[in-house]
């Protein structure tokens, strides 16, 4: 995983609960790296998930939770590094409908080794777009906080439908989100 993610997930943690929580957790997490993140690097994915367990235990929060949560923060500090010129960015909408064609192109040409997952959608009425989510890594609950961060972004309140989930055996997740465009 690149290690911009770290590198963030290190900021919500300190900025949320302080230094000493997160030195804690990398201590007890045993991790290859020693914690010490480069965001253009590519960590394994065991890393993050014995991070973020660490972090479950002392905050005593569900690991979903945490992770979605962690994608709502994660949201506005992936945007600051998006060329936001290339974007459509009138609406929220608009937005999500160029996750695969702009910005993962962006990121592979970047960084050609990042794993990405992908983002197919099914066009439904004005106020509700379905997201077809698919990853090895299975981090619905990482897309469904990025959608909430988006929300907050675009103004735009929203609700999220997880019909279908790797985690109960699909093939991949279905992100009904209905969203209130008035």
């Amino acid at each position: 995983m690149q290690g911009v993610i770290y590198t963030i997930l290190a900021d919500m943690v300190i900025d949320n609960y302080g230094m000493e929580l997160w030195n804690e957790v990398i201590s007890e997490a045993s991790l290859d790296s020693g914690g010490a993140f480069t965001a253009g690097v590519q960590y394994s994915d065991s890393e993050l998930i014995g991070i973020v367990n660490q972090l479950s235990q002392k905050l005593s929060v569900p690991v979903k939770d945490l992770i979605k949560v962690y994608g709502e923060y994660l949201f506005p500090q992936l945007l600051k590094q998006l060329p936001l010129n290339d974007l459509d960015m009138s609406s929220m909408r608009s937005f999500l409908l160029q996750v695969d064609s702009v910005i993962h192109k962006e990121v592979k040409r970047i960084h050609p080794d990042a794993y990405l997952p992908t983002f197919d959608y099914e066009q439904n009425e004005s106020d509700c777009l379905t997201m077809l989510y698919r990853s090895k890594r299975k981090l619905c609950a990482l897309s469904e906080g990025l959608l909430i961060g988006a929300s907050n972004y675009f103004s735009t309140p929203i609700n999220i439908n997880h019909s279908k989930c790797m985690h109960k055996g699909d093939d991949h997740c279905r992100l009904e989100i209905h969203m209130d465009v008035s």
